[in-house]
This record gives C-alpha cells, structure tokens and sequence, in this order.
C-alpha cells in the first residue's frame, strides 16, 4: 500500500468516525 492510499484511508476513516460521532 503506497503512503498516498493510506493518507486516503485515514482520511475517510476520520470522515466517517467524525460524522458518527456527531449523530451521537
């Protein structure tokens, strides 16, 4: 996995945790 996909992947994971958490 090159470093461009997982700055992509942290990306969206921070994306969709932060919308999680504000539904919460």
């Amino acid at each position: 996995m090159s470093a461009t996909d997982r700055y992509s992947h942290q990306l969206l994971y921070a994306t969709v945790r932060q919308r999680l958490l504000d539904d919460i």
